[in-house]
C-alpha cells in the first residue's frame, strides 16, 4: 500500500483534487465568514452552491444575511466562501457543494462547521 500525503498528491498527479473546509468559531450574533478550498485544479469549478443543513442557502427564509463568492481559480486552488451575519446562537454545519467536470466531481458535499458560542457578565 502507497501512502501520499496531500502535498505530494498536489505537486506531482495532474488531475489530483481535495476539498479541504474552513470552518470557524465565532460569538454569537456576530459575522463569520467559512470557506472550503479546492486544491488540484487547472480550471475553475463549474459551479459551487452553498447549503445550511440540507437547504439551499438561496431557499432559506434569511438569504439576504449569506453572501456567497465562488472565487476564482489561482493557480491551481480556487476558495470557494460564504459570509454569514448576525449568526444567531446555535451551532450550525454548512456544506459547500462543488462541481468540477474536469475532475469529474459533480455535487460533491463538504461539511464546513460553524461553532457558536457566547459571552456572559
Amino acid at each position: 500500500m502507497i501512502f501520499f500525503s496531500t502535498f505530494d498528491i498536489f505537486l506531482n498527479s495532474p488531475i489530483p483534487s481535495a476539498v479541504t473546509p474552513h470552518g470557524m468559531e465565532v460569538q454569537s450574533n456576530r459575522d463569520a465568514t467559512i470557506s472550503c478550498v479546492v486544491t488540484g485544479l487547472t480550471q475553475a469549478l463549474d459551479s459551487v452552491v452553498w447549503k445550511k443543513g440540507d437547504t439551499e442557502i438561496g431557499s432559506l427564509s434569511n438569504p439576504s444575511n449569506y453572501i456567497e463568492d465562488d472565487g476564482d481559480l489561482v493557480g491551481n486552488f480556487q476558495t470557494t466562501t460564504l459570509q454569514i451575519t448576525n449568526v444567531g446562537d446555535a451551532d450550525a454545519n454548512y456544506k459547500c457543494v462543488v462541481t468540477s467536470t474536469e475532475q469529474e466531481k459533480t455535487d460533491y458535499e463538504t461539511t464546513v462547521p460553524l461553532k457558536v458560542f457566547s459571552v456572559t457578565a
